[in-house]
């Protein structure tokens, strides 16, 4: 809306918070039962997970990018080794980019920001 508001669609210094912000509010609008939850992950470490859509016996490990990349975070890695089983599949949002991967076996769908809603819901459908 800032952009739009300003007419300007010019990178900004905060694109990353307002990516984050953006994905949040659909994860939000797409929550398929009242006690799904939107947790967020941090080690002792600093590094992060930006979202963990937690749901009835199922996790779902979401980080958002504001750039266009589908390289496997290595925090998911180091979440797969300590809760894998409690981890059904991860999404790895961006600008524009899009492909399916795999962490252990598990399915990694790397969609851009706007498709995050859709995503979800999808990722639902499969493990019911």
């Amino acid at each position: 809306m800032l952009n739009f508001i300003e007419k300007s669609f010019d990178y900004r210094e905060n694109n990353g918070k307002i990516i984050e912000n953006f994905v949040y509010n659909e994860l939000e609008k797409n929550k398929k039962f009242g006690s799904d939850s939107i947790k967020i992950y941090k080690k002792l470490s600093k590094s992060e997970i930006d979202f963990i859509y937690d749901g009835l016996d199922m996790c779902i490990p979401i980080e958002v990018k504001s750039g266009n990349t589908g390289a496997i975070p290595k925090i998911f890695y180091s979440f797969e080794e300590e809760y894998g089983q409690k981890t059904t599949a991860y999404i790895l949002t961006n600008r524009l980019y899009s492909e399916s991967k795999s962490i252990a076996w598990k399915k990694l769908s790397i969609v851009p920001n706007w498709y995050i809603g859709k995503s979800i819901r999808s990722t639902y459908t499969m493990k019911e």
